[in-house]
């Protein structure tokens, strides 16, 4: 067995940006706890009143709504979008809201949209810039319904259609169908992020140093997010949920279905819930992650069950605490081994003699989403998807982590000499095979080189020949260097940086001469670029 234990709770300062969490077992509150620091610069700390930014887990809210409102005939969900916001695009295909809910829609995400347009973390967003960026789209992802792909718009979207149909904000409607009849006093979605709100967490995220250091949460865009709340009021909303199977079959199952798609197999995503299993039962829950906040939320139907964790730290797995909290809370599941830790043991057997140079490079999950790993003067650092770069050390017991969490890497590599990155999350590994680059001459490099102009996000993009190797910028985002993908003919990668353009380029050749390139993230892809000059 390890002898760091992978969940320590100790491993967490009171003066540093912590946590809150709780379970509810067959109508009680039976663990509350909190630690750490709410606002680090005034030194307010956590209690049970803290409220919590909680991203995505905002999303079953609306689809909550909407259910009410189909319900009462003002809306039909398996009805074109257009015929109830007019401003909706015009695709070849119809989107109805029923695809929106179930992430199988095909838009692309408004939030990758954003930055390939040149906005930053540090920039102000609002639901009308959100709104207009889709107006502008010409292109889906994929055909409705024949894929599922997580996608924010489809819920900000979600959000504008309860406002359209109940001539109410949406802040103003939740209160009145959930927050109010429910006992949820401290539940708010935050329509305008210039708002005071009282009680509430701020956002950090740790540096290279060791240090914690604001991360920025500017926009004023809510459906697929923006609930501030507690973790009692999520209790109680988790309850609620939990006894719709007797009060309201209907709705329940409405909310907990799983979509089809049209290929006959399921989108494993139902009403802003997730289908799940955790030792032996079956659960929905939702996370969310936002500039530097973390959320979790799961129901145990069978056992009558909520789970919550919240945190406003970067580092910070809230699903594996709110899994860990509910193991330790729970007669029923106090004595059943957990596969997931034995697993993280077979991982840390297998890892030994690997050499650090072997291991630095690109790893890609999913198009355009890479983990970087390299290797400067005090050891070696990875920058993941949506974080800072930081130091990523051996773990005592084997393999890598960023210390001090529970995230932990290894590496292996198979009988072909591919290498592929581990990542063990609480609860969640993911397998991200090694991006294989090679180096060209600056010769064949200059013939990528100019300016790109995309109709849909009216924005340039240069791609410039530097010291040897390419690089893309625009006026407003750093620049980061383009890898050359191997096999592939004109198929590039970018380094990852805060504040610079992340993804998978693809240059398009007419007559051997290059005039276009497409632009792909994980939840955006073949976003066109021209070349003008």
């Amino acid at each position: 067995m390890s002898r760091v234990k992978y969940f320590d709770l100790k491993r967490w300062s009171d003066h540093e940006p912590g946590y809150s969490a709780g379970v509810r077992y067959k109508g009680e509150n039976v663990f509350i706890g909190h630690r750490g620091m709410a606002e680090m610069e005034f030194g307010h700390k956590i209690d049970d009143e803290t409220r919590f930014h909680v991203a995505s887990v905002s999303k079953q809210f609306p689809v909550y709504l909407i259910m009410l409102l189909a319900r009462e005939g003002k809306i039909d969900l398996d009805a074109p979008v257009s015929d109830y916001a007019k401003n909706f695009p015009k695709f070849d295909e119809v989107i109805t809201t029923r695809h929106l809910i179930h992430h199988v829609s095909g838009l692309r995400d408004h939030w990758e949209l954003f930055r390939m347009a040149g906005w930053t973390d540090a920039d102000q967003k609002s639901m009308d810039q959100a709104l207009r960026i889709l107006s502008k789209q010409e292109r889906l992802n994929f055909s409705p319904g024949t894929e599922y792909n997580y996608c924010n718009t489809g819920y900000t979207m979600l959000a504008y259609l309860i406002e359209l149909l109940t001539g109410e904000s949406m802040n103003a409607y939740a209160d009145e169908k959930i927050f109010t009849p429910l006992g949820m006093t401290r539940s708010f979605f935050r329509e305008n992020n210039r708002l005071l709100l009282p009680k509430r967490t701020y956002s950090y995220e740790l540096t290279e140093e060791g240090s914690y250091q604001k991360a920025l949460l500017n926009y004023s865009i809510y459906g697929a997010t923006s609930l501030f709340t507690t973790v009692s009021d999520l209790l109680l909303w988790g309850e609620h949920i939990l006894t719709l199977r007797k009060t309201d079959p209907d709705l329940y199952q409405l909310m907990t279905s799983d979509f089809i798609l049209k290929d006959g197999t399921p989108a494993n995503y139902a009403g802003g819930l997730i289908p799940d299993e955790f030792l032996g039962y079956d659960l929905i829950k939702h996370g969310g992650w936002d500039a530097g906040y973390r959320a979790s939320l799961i129901m145990v139907p069978e056992l009558d069950a909520v789970s919550c964790c919240l945190s406003n730290n970067s580092t910070f797995k809230p699903e594996g605490y709110a899994k860990y909290f509910l193991k330790e809370s729970l007669p029923e599941l106090q004595e059943i081994e957990d596969p997931f830790l034995q697993q993280v043991d077979v991982l840390r057997k297998e890892q030994a003699g690997l050499s650090e140079e072997e291991i630095c490079g690109i790893y890609s999950p999913l198009i355009g989403s890479y983990f970087l790993v390299r290797k400067k003067a005090k050891g070696l650092y990875m920058k993941m998807p949506g974080m800072l770069e930081l130091a990523l050390s051996p773990h005592p017991d084997g393999g890598y982590w960023i210390e001090g969490t529970e995230m932990n890497f290894f590496f292996r590599q198979d009988d072909r000499q591919k290498w592929t990155l581990i990542s063990a999350y609480p609860y969640d590994i993911q397998y991200s095979p090694k991006v294989e680059t090679i180096e060209l001459p600056p010769a064949e490099l200059e013939a990528y080189s100019g300016s790109y102009y995309s109709p849909e996000l009216e924005t340039i993009h240069t791609i410039s020949l530097k010291d040897g190797n390419l690089h893309i910028g625009q006026m407003r985002l750093d620049e980061a260097r383009l890898y050359k993908v191997q096999g592939e003919e004109h198929t590039f990668v970018t380094e990852s940086h805060r504040d610079s353009i992340e993804g998978q380029i693809d240059f398009i050749l007419e007559e051997e001469a290059v005039v276009a390139f497409e632009l792909s993230r994980p939840r955006t892809k073949y976003v066109k670029f021209e070349k003008c000059r």
